[in-house]
């Protein structure tokens, strides 16, 4: 059993973790400048269950389908790069549209927005690695179902997540409320949000040529 010290630490470290920048968080924060609160949480959503996701796989020892073979890891790698340059794609080919005082909220959209979470925080061998390597260190040896306390931690550490994630996406509101007078910065936020995009693109492939 995990003790309340231990406990403490993960979460800590996890709220942290959360709160360095990444291709995710920052994600969140440009899409809630220039699309609103509400499409940022969703987003926010979509990556959580991608967490969960990357969990079960560790879980349930999956991951060595993943991670015991160089070449898929190097694949998925690829694949992870490509969706995020497709992303930044995104951000550059409506650099130009204004921000509309509300944006579309219809329920299209919404899993649109919810389904890019998933596939981008699933589509990141990284985050898979790093629980692989984060995730053990907190549980005990002597723990009677080492994969219960795995999608434990998993959940724990999404809830730790939330504050930081739900935070971006409600402060970003905020931010877009004064871009609504000033439209020419919506124009640099958005060729921001594709070169911060770009740059994890490129950092991510950086990292597959070693792994291949």
């Amino acid at each position: 059993m995990t003790d309340l010290s231990t406990l403490s630490f993960f979460l800590t470290s996890a709220f942290l973790l959360a709160l360095a920048p990444g291709p995710d968080n920052l994600y969140t924060l440009f899409l809630g400048m220039t699309r609103g609160a509400k499409a940022a949480a969703l987003f926010s959503l979509g990556l959580f269950t991608g967490v969960m996701g990357h969990t079960a796989l560790i879980a349930f020892g999956v991951q060595e389908l993943i991670t015991g073979y160089p070449e898929r890891l190097f694949f998925l790698q690829v694949a992870g790069a490509l969706y995020l340059l497709y992303l930044a794609y995104g951000f550059y080919r409506e650099r130009n549209a204004p921000i509309a005082p509300e944006a579309d909220h219809s329920p299209h959209s919404l899993i649109t927005l919810y389904g890019k979470g998933v596939v981008m925080n699933l589509s990141n061998p990284k985050v898979l690695l790093f629980f692989l390597a984060f995730l053990p260190q907190f549980i005990p040896h002597n723990t009677p179902s080492p994969s219960q306390a795995t999608l434990l931690f998993g959940g724990l550490f999404i809830v730790a997540s939330m504050p930081v994630f739900f935070g971006i996406a409600w402060g970003s509101e905020w931010v877009k409320r004064h871009l609504l007078a000033k439209p020419r910065l919506g124009r640099w936020i958005r060729l921001a949000g594709a070169g911060v995009l770009l740059s994890f693109a490129l950092l991510l492939l950086a990292g597959g040529r070693h792994v291949a």
